[in-house]
């Protein structure tokens, strides 16, 4: 089988990083380790609410909020099916009601763990909540960072058997993401999914994020998002809470100004596509 490169972002915080929605692996089952294959798990897009420097911990709920609770665990191996141990996993995810915390001290719903000498994991969280992505809505998820020394960096995600919005969804529904699609199953009372990861044997790809070159600044006439290198195909606005607030589409141009008044006082995040590029960039206003 052959290798497929990985998404390689350059992640500061919550800086700029370009999403390739259709570059990546599938993720390992024991049905395809019995049959001696070795697939590599497929990336996924990173999305505009990643934060760094999330506590380590394994235990994600948070007493006295709403959510049904699930454990997500699963073992991480390297390109030759070998456990790999003390790779670094990073996981985040939406509340109950479908809203990430981008800025609380407390990193609600946010975790990392290294996995053990056998390359297991384990997260007990909740289901996470669905929320609006435009005009649909995007289907219950588990976001993905895993890095190792001398192993290509993963972004993905985990879907989950029975959700209804992911044929609607351009990530879930693409056909890289379906052995990342997985079932729940309640095993001693509590719903239980396994989510097996398999990374790359390749050093990491070079930084893909810098050949955007997106600029945002503001101007006497408010808002302006440059691209230099290719023409804008659409902009969505989303606030901090990950609602959509404005969309601009049909843009066609290098340049595009979202007009003073038209945004409250705030943090925001700039969805741009460009082609087949999804770039997000945080900004104030």
């Amino acid at each position: 089988m052959k290798r497929r490169g990985f998404i390689s972002n350059s992640v500061k915080g919550f800086i700029a990083v370009t999403l390739l929605p259709k570059i990546g692996y599938s993720f390992m089952t024991d049905d395809i380790f019995a049959g001696g294959g070795c697939v590599p798990t497929t990336a996924d897009i990173l999305g505009p609410f990643y934060r760094a420097n999330a506590p380590i911990r394994s235990n994600l709920q948070i007493v006295g909020e709403p959510g049904v609770p699930l454990i997500y665990k699963g073992t991480v191996y390297d390109l030759d099916c070998n456990p790999l141990p003390n790779a670094y996993i990073e996981v985040w995810q939406a509340d109950h009601g479908g809203v990430y915390d981008n800025s609380s001290p407390e990193f609600k719903y946010r975790g990392a763990q290294y996995s053990d000498a056998l390359g297991q994991y384990e997260f007990t969280s909740i289901h996470a909540g669905a929320y609006l992505n435009g005009a649909q809505y995007r289907p219950s998820h588990i976001h993905f960072r895993v890095t190792a020394p001398g192993i290509a960096e993963l972004i993905t995600q985990l879907y989950f058997v029975g959700d209804p919005y992911i044929a609607a969804d351009p990530w879930a529904s693409d056909p890289d993401a379906a052995l990342r699609i997985v079932p729940v199953n309640n095993v001693g009372g509590v719903d239980t999914a396994i989510f097996d990861i398999n990374v790359s044997g390749h050093l990491s790809a070079p930084n893909q994020a810098a050949d955007m070159d997106i600029v945002i600044e503001q101007t006497y006439g408010g808002i302006l998002i440059t691209s230099p290198k290719a023409k804008m195909d659409s902009i969505e606005i989303i606030d901090i809470n990950g609602r959509l607030v404005k969309g601009y589409y049909d843009v066609n141009s290098k340049d595009f100004t979202i007009r003073t008044g038209e945004l409250s006082s705030g943090t925001y995040f700039a969805r741009i596509q460009l082609g087949k590029h999804i770039t997000v960039h945080k900004f104030q206003n």
